[in-house]
């Protein structure tokens, strides 16, 4: 516990100096990178490895790029990317058995990943401290759950996927949250 709330003190003045100051292509380039290596992890989970991994997490970031320069991701750039996939992976393997259960998980990744950390580069682009706001509430959340899990937790919630995590940590996490959000409206 002492590790984590010395990582924090030192870690969160640097972010939030990052996201506070810095010129918002600078946030972008900070997404950039936690989308690739988030990309990269999920599609290993999936048995997807090297140069395929590596392209496929890089075109994972064009909604991201489409949403900073347009604000927005076109329907086009699903298509695109859609079509792409499944065409490369027709012609990687033979057949077109089990092309989509194959490309599946990029798919998955993409609007799990991508798309869900887009709206953070429309988070900065209303303003900084906004960001600011949405992450400071999801620390909350995570540390409600984290303690009231780790000391009050019993029942599991969903053991197969993560051995740790408790019914009670999730409603703490809930609680948790509305808490900060609350506290920080306040102040």
């Amino acid at each position: 516990m002492l590790k984590r709330l010395v990582v924090a003190a030192i870690l969160l003045p640097l972010i939030y100096g990052y996201i506070m100051y810095l010129p918002s292509y600078y946030f972008l380039i900070l997404i950039l990178f936690a989308a690739f290596m988030c990309m990269e992890e999920f599609l290993s989970m999936y048995g997807i490895k090297g140069l395929p991994r590596h392209a496929l997490s890089l075109v994972g970031l064009l909604p991201l790029y489409m949403t900073y320069a347009i604000n927005e991701i076109p329907a086009y750039v699903f298509a695109a990317i859609f079509m792409g996939g499944a065409t490369i992976r027709l012609f990687s393997r033979r057949g077109p058995e089990r092309a989509l259960f194959d490309i599946a998980p990029f798919l998955t990744g993409l609007l799990y990943i991508s798309v869900s950390l887009s709206y953070f580069i429309k988070l900065r682009a209303i303003g900084p401290e906004v960001v600011m706001f949405l992450m400071l509430v999801i620390w909350g959340a995570d540390s409600a759950a984290l303690y009231v899990g780790k000391y009050l937790g019993r029942r599991k919630l969903y053991e197969r996927i993560s051995p740790n995590k408790t019914v009670e940590g999730a409603v703490a996490a809930l609680i948790g949250g509305a808490a900060t959000a609350v506290i920080l409206k306040i102040g």
